[in-house]
């Protein structure tokens, strides 16, 4: 385990003297369900002969049902699939022997319990019914049971192929709820799983762990989300907006710093509750602000606090949130491509995995979200024109030409109409259709573009660009633009990209940018590029967890829907 999360760990174990283990997690009715099972297979077996005809009659019946409701409260959610399924079988049941429960599918049950540390609910899965089931057919003496038996086989069933989809491409769709993330992971057939994991003698846990992402971020974050729900929730500290921090104070505040750091691992817990902020504090609060991305220089101002009074339900959320975009993030990423991570304001680019470039980035604002999807760097133009957007035509420049009739003309916007260019000032934009038209800033370094812009052809028109605005890169929050990606070192970057090419020297670049005139370049190696949304994440080299400020607000959103119930 990275070396943060067990100072999270230690404290834990130093406050409660529990042991972090996933058994230790397990509810109590799950426990008493391996009790009911074992108490039961104790007792005669019942006959069962009825029971392939009953589940032939009950998917049927769910098939055509308009609601597919097997239980009033119950609805099957892959009616179709289990229909086909046990038709393959003749309808055969999986998960009982007769009228009782295997092994296995005890062990299914608990894989559901444990849902919930992949930030999914087990009621999606039918879970408290399926323990009310197992409770009537495994512990009563009653033998007319059929019903609740065929009831308890394909809600075990549709459990499975519910929570497989789940596991593999996410609960929820993002286009649902105004997210825009492409491609999502194509769903595998769940009847094909299922099938396989039954002929194969495969533990069904272990079919569905299959299904999840196999990224190791993943992996960190379900443990990430353990740790976080048996933390104790803490008060916010009170602090006043003009608050100072640092080595060698003495006040009382500094032991309340002191025991939040200790809660969040970036403070040893042997460290003691002082008022003194000493070295080893100074370098638990420069941990802490790194990891939140903030300026580490280990003062305690008001950021330093408000990152601290984020509440534990809040970073449970986030953890929570991300599990489930990684569900719907690519299988693979490859092993050379460029990440770029919007809230963490971060390009990375990675060559046969090893982080080989790194610089800071400025991304849409809140009402211009910068999307999440994935393309292909396949080339790079220096000296870009920009081709102004209609939104910003029509938000942004007809007021500025509404106040200065020659704004276009001072400010090196070429205007057009259909393929003619046109005199701005002969038109009255009061009244014109703007459709009509195309506005264009000539190349230059204080064109929005700056002098290079990176292309990976869209449908929603973003791109990698230079800036003339570089003053907005000495700000922690940095979320400014129209939705494109603003580059803190673009000439660095292009000439990392064009490292492979020999055609392509420093001087050839800045000779050709010193000309001013528009350069088409072509890349030798197109290079893949990820635009994601990552709040909460485990850096790759440190191995220390960050959080992010949600500047869209998609964690809070995202979380409600996972921990509703769904008819999905």
């Amino acid at each position: 385990m990275f070396h943060h999360l067990a100072c999270i760990v230690k404290h834990l174990k130093k406050a409660a003297h529990l042991p972090l283990s996933l058994s230790r997690f397990r509810t109590a009715g799950t426990f008493m369900l391996l009790s009911v099972v074992l108490y039961a297979q104790q007792s005669p077996q019942q006959p069962t002969a009825d029971l392939p005809d009953l589940l032939r009659t009950k998917t049927e019946q769910v098939q055509d049902s308009a609601q597919s409701y097997l239980l009033p409260a119950e609805r099957i959610c892959n009616a179709q699939a289990i229909k086909d399924f046990y038709s393959q079988r003749n309808y055969a049941p999986i998960w009982l022997a007769g009228r009782y429960f295997m092994p296995a599918s005890q062990e299914f049950v608990h894989c559901i319990d444990n849902s919930r540390f992949s930030a999914l609910l087990p009621a999606d899965y039918h879970y408290q019914t399926i323990q009310q089931l197992v409770q009537t057919t495994q512990y009563s003496a009653n033998e007319d049971i059929l019903t609740d038996l065929a009831n308890l086989e394909l809600l075990m069933t549709d459990a499975f192929m519910q929570l497989g989809k789940h596991l593999q491409s996410g609960k929820i769709n993002p286009e649902n709820i105004g997210i825009t993330w492409k491609p999502q992971r194509l769903p595998f057939n769940m009847q094909l799983v299922l099938s396989q994991a039954v002929t194969s003698g495969t533990p069904f846990c272990n079919a569905l762990q299959s299904l999840e992402p196999q990224h190791p971020e993943y992996a960190q974050l379900k443990q990430l989300l353990q740790i976080y729900e048996n933390l104790t929730p803490w008060e916010p500290i009170k602090a006043s907006w003009n608050l100072l921090l640092q080595k060698g104070d003495r006040n009382p505040m500094v032991t309340e710093v002191r025991k939040r750091l200790q809660i969040t691992g970036d403070l040893s817990p042997e460290a003691p509750l002082t008022e003194v902020f000493d070295k080893e504090l100074e370098t638990a609060v420069m941990l802490f602000q790194r990891r939140h991305g903030l300026y580490y220089d280990g003062l305690v101002r008001s950021n330093v606090i408000n990152e601290l009074n984020v509440s534990l339900a809040t970073r449970i959320d986030q953890i929570k949130a991300n599990l489930e975009r990684w569900r719907w993030a690519p299988d693979s990423w490859g092993s050379t491509y460029v990440l770029v991570n919007v809230p963490e304001y971060r390009l990375t680019m990675f060559e046969d995995g090893v982080k080989s470039y790194s610089e800071a980035i400025i991304v849409g604002r809140e009402n211009y979200p910068t999307p999440s999807f994935n393309d292909t760097i396949t080339y790079m133009v220096l000296n870009p024109y920009w081709y102004v957007p209609a939104s910003i035509v029509k938000n942004e420049l007809m007021k500025e030409v509404h106040s200065d009739a020659n704004y276009f003309i001072n400010n090196d916007i070429n205007v057009f109409k259909g393929n003619k260019r046109i005199d701005p000032t002969a038109v009255d934009w009061k009244k014109a259709d703007l459709t009509q038209y195309a506005f264009r800033q000539g190349a230059s370094a204080y064109n929005p573009m700056g002098v290079v812009k990176f292309m990976f052809p869209n449908q929603y028109d973003i791109y990698l660009h230079d800036t003339p605005s570089r003053e907005l890169f000495n700000n922690s929050r940095r979320s400014y633009s129209h939705g494109c990606v603003r580059i803190n070192q673009p000439l660095e970057f292009a000439l990392h990209l064009l490292r492979s090419d020999p055609t392509w020297s420093k001087e050839r670049v800045e000779s050709v940018i010193h000309s001013q005139k528009e350069t088409i370049v072509n890349l030798k190696k197109p290079i893949p590029i990820y635009l994601v949304y990552q709040t909460a994440f485990v850096n790759s080299e440190s191995g220390e967890v960050n959080f992010r400020e949600d500047i869209y607000g998609w964690d809070k959103k995202i979380a409600q829907l996972l921990a509703e119930k769904t008819n999905l």
